[in-house]
């Protein structure tokens, strides 16, 4: 193996000289205005002399040659096709055919090889050999002077060698190089690994551009935009070439069967189908190696992530990496190696949202982004900018004074009336990352010290990363309390098993209600119901709180498949105590109350966290995930701060598409108690809509409920007053207007109970929330706290459309407007009256 590696090193050196003078030989040379041209002394050779000469690196006995084939060889090893897998070699066998493509021959040379010198001084000076380096490590394994040139420690750089310095002979070269070689015509392994080179395009940077890596270390800049491709095959792309319709039309899975059946009935087709599973799979065990790619283990391979490691191994030290790739390097449960690798690295990170269709292939929703790196790591200091819709805004940002506001991913056009994605640079977008920053996004929000791999967090405004630090002081968090988080039963798994699927209205006390997302909302646990056909998301009908009775819930689309004990014990609620066998004795998960939310995220939406009550002997699937406290009183608090807007806005900073356990637990949980009974009596007054609500409205009152008072007097707000221990049908606030003032008081009690300042909130508003502006900017409230008109797309069905309201928009104090609904299946025909005059809110202008 050392007369393997001295004699790579030879061929090596060799092959660096030759070309290098192929180079200055074949430079085709630019008089360019300004630019120093330095003399040569050689003649340019012509276009056919350039052409013979690269042709001279492919002869069996060049240097080149034998270097590529010993690398083609040992790639072809891992895209073998394993129909032919009784050509592999062996161990020896593969050293063998290595030496014999080197000239090798192992046997006599084996007594030769005897310790080098520089080896022992290696060792003391920890030095780590690099052939592809060796101008900064100024060393190499040797074996005897007579079988290599030595390359000694002191030695400036190889190509300094006077010899270096001969133009190169055509017709020497070619005596040299042109020696007939049987050995790659017959062997059936060489040709074997001939093929796949040939086939996959192995290629070798370290060797294709070896006078980069002898002289510089590396490439000065790297660029490019590389493929964001998931390695997978992908049946209907083959079996389309002679099938197209299976991608043109809808094709179900048993169509898709018997066209492979078809298919696979062609000898010729059947080889394209095998050859593409072999050449997917042999691509992905290469790529998923960790000898190959260590910074991507435990992740999920994709194109982007292998060039981006690539590019770390092909940079010199002062060199700089240019990629646009997904965020997905960045959100990686697993990528926390890759992680540390990048922050090292990164200086740059301009994160872009596909809103405005760059990138015509990929949905809107998509984020990628610009990522500049350098080829030596350092500590921890790069900018980033996120929530980017164009390229443009970069250079602003960074030549901005700084005035004005910063705003958020959308802001109002007052010229043209309407909210646009913002692309306006401001100096406030400039995010400053240091270990600081990521320790305090690692504490915040994964709830763990260790800064060096966490994700990185969207933050659009420096402004908010004071607020940020003002959370993270925050003492106690959810994990500190006595919670079970579940995620409910699995909407694929249990269907047929322990659920089945059904609408219908359910009775809760038979424990027959399932919730899944669109059920509930914001502190509402009765946002929309099921119609009586429920295929699609948008077969769901908004809730009027007020047009329900005490005893209303609405349908589930799932009920219990399996008998009702078996049921209620399948998830395990608190231990209890022990049995006669000191077994632990649980009590029963079902039968608490549970705060609820959407497991899917959308960081882009009006609101991303989604919490609301939902009632004991009630259930949900894995589409929603919920918290249950031993003690009422902290789910009560985490009902009404997870309500706010604040916690909304440090899921919507986090940018992740789950919540998941590690996020819930890392909320901050208990607020000074002074501020308890303000925001209870509000969260409870919001959840407790129906009967299914009475013991924890009954168990949670205070009499000091009846002392509180909104903070503005509105007719279409209630009276604390009023409020009794017994909860009756007018106990909790129904009408749309008081129940957003209701979450109005909620976000500002919030915020100070977490130690923010008034204008903390405003950011967290203003940058965070620009959908909601949007909402609000076109919702409008009649005089019985009734929506008259909104553009809220969650709110489908919920009002007049714009044609009627530009007609009653204008309606005067007295005046009313009887509305008929039609675009709902549960209040289909029935009659509502507007009042006017129509409001609409300023949420800045409410929180102050």
């Amino acid at each position: 193996l050392k007369l393997i590696c001295n004699t790579i090193d030879k061929l090596l050196k060799e092959y660096y000289r030759f070309q290098r003078q192929i180079n200055e030989q074949t430079h085709s040379r630019f008089m360019v205005w300004g630019a120093e041209v330095k003399p040569v002394q050689t003649k340019t050779k012509n276009y056919n002399e350039k052409e013979e000469l690269d042709d001279y690196r492919n002869r069996h006995n060049a240097p080149y040659f034998k270097l590529k084939m010993v690398m083609d060889y040992w790639c072809a090893l891992w895209f073998w096709d394993m129909r032919q897998a009784g050509e592999l070699p062996t161990r020896q066998q593969y050293w063998q055919d290595i030496a014999t493509i080197l000239d090798l021959d192992l046997n006599k040379a084996a007594t030769a090889v005897k310790q080098p010198a520089n080896n022992e001084w290696a060792a003391q000076k920890n030095v780590q050999l690099d052939i592809f380096h060796p101008a900064e490590t100024q060393l190499t394994v040797q074996a005897t002077a007579e079988e290599t040139e030595e390359i000694t420690e002191g030695e400036t750089a190889p190509y300094e060698d006077k010899e270096d310095e001969a133009e190169i002979n055509v017709n020497e070269a070619f005596v040299r190089y042109s020696t007939h070689r049987d050995f790659f015509d017959e062997n059936r392994r060489i040709k074997l690994v001939q093929q796949l080179a040939a086939q996959h395009h192995f290629f070798h940077p370290q060797l294709e551009f070896v006078e980069v890596f002898w002289e510089r270390g590396g490439f000065d800049l790297i660029a490019g935009n590389p493929p964001w491709v998931k390695i997978t095959f992908e049946e209907k792309d083959i079996i389309s070439e002679k099938f197209p319709e299976i991608l043109l039309n809808k094709t179900t899975a048993p169509q898709v069967k018997f066209l492979r059946t078809n298919f696979l009935n062609n000898i010729n087709l059947q080889e394209l189908y095998l050859s593409n599973i072999i050449e997917t799979e042999a691509l992905s065990s290469f790529m998923n190696s960790g000898q190959n790619y260590p910074l991507l283990i435990g992740q999920q391979t994709n194109l982007y992530k292998c060039v981006l490691e690539n590019g770390f191994s092909l940079l010199n030290k002062e060199g700089f990496l240019g990629l646009l790739h997904p965020e997905g390097v960045f959100e990686d449960p697993k990528g926390q190696i890759l992680r540390k690798e990048i922050y090292k690295r990164i200086k740059y990170h301009f994160q872009f949202l596909n809103e405005l269709f760059l990138f015509q292939d990929v949905g809107h929703r998509m984020l990628f982004s610009i990522n500049i790196y350098k080829g030596q790591q350092t500590s921890i200091d790069f900018f980033a900018i996120n929530n980017l819709f164009h390229p443009n805004t970069i250079d602003g940002c960074f030549i901005h004074d700084g005035s004005g506001i910063c705003g958020g991913f959308k802001i109002k056009d007052e010229a043209e009336e309407k909210f646009v994605w913002n692309t306006r640079p401001h100096k406030d977008r400039i995010i400053n990352y240091t270990e600081k920053e990521l320790e305090l996004s690692a504490v915040l929000f994964e709830n763990t010290n260790d800064s060096e791999g966490v994700k990185l967090v969207n933050i659009q405004s420096e402004k908010i990363i004071k607020a940020l630090k003002r959370i993270s002081g925050f003492g106690s968090k959810v994990g500190d309390y006595g919670i079970i988080i579940t995620e409910g039963w699995h909407e694929t798994n249990s269907v047929n098993r322990e659920i089945r699927r059904e609408t219908k209205y359910a009775d809760i006390d038979e424990y027959e209600f399932i919730f899944s997302g669109p059920h509930f909302h914001v502190a509402n646990p009765l946002n929309k119901t099921p119609r009586s056909i429920c295929e699609e998301k948008a077969h769901y009908d908004v809730i009027d709180l007020n047009l329900i009775d005490e005893n209303y819930f609405s349908r589930t689309n799932y009920v219990p498949n399996i008998p009702i004990d078996d049921y209620v014990a399948a998830f395990k609620g608190f231990e209890t105590g022990k049995d006669e066998q000191g077994k632990p004795i649980y009590d029963n998960w079902i039968d608490y109350f549970k705060v609820a939310f959407s497991k899917m995220l959308n960081t882009s939406s009006e609101r991303t966290l989604q919490p609301a009550i939902i009632p004991e002997k009630t259930s949900h699937i894995n589409g929603v995930i919920s918290v249950v406290f031993k003690d009422v009183i902290n789910l009560i608090e985490f009902s009404a701060l997870s309500a706010s807007v604040i916690y909304d806005f440090l899921i919507k900073t986090i940018g992740t598409a789950n919540l998941t356990n590690s996020r819930i637990v890392s909320l901050p949980l208990g607020i000074d108690k002074t501020f308890h009974d303000s925001l209870f009596s509000r969260v409870l007054l919001l959840n407790c809509v129906n009967t299914y609500y009475v013991s924890l409205w009954e168990d949670a009152f205070k009499p000091s409920f009846r002392k509180d008072t909104w903070s503005k007097e509105d007719s279409r707000l209630k009276a604390f007053e009023s409020l009794t221990q017994k909860w009756s049908w007018h106990t909790p606030v129904r009408n749309a207007y008081a129940r957003r003032w209701a979450l109005i008081e909620i976000d500002v009690i919030s915020a100070m109970a977490l130690n923010l300042s008034f204008d903390e909130l405003l950011n967290i508003f203003n940058i965070s929330f620009p959908l909601m502006q949007q909402y609000e900017d076109e919702t409008f409230y009649d005089q019985e706290g009734n929506i008259v008109f909104t553009v809220n797309k969650g709110l489908t069905g919920v009002g007049v459309d714009r044609p009627v309201w530009n007609t009653i928009k204008h309606l005067q104090a007295g005046e009313t407007h009887e509305h008929t609904i039609t675009k709902s299946e549960l209040y289909h025909g029935k009659k509502v009256t507007y009042h006017a005059p129509f409001d609409k809110c300023d949420r800045v202008e409410d929180y102050k």
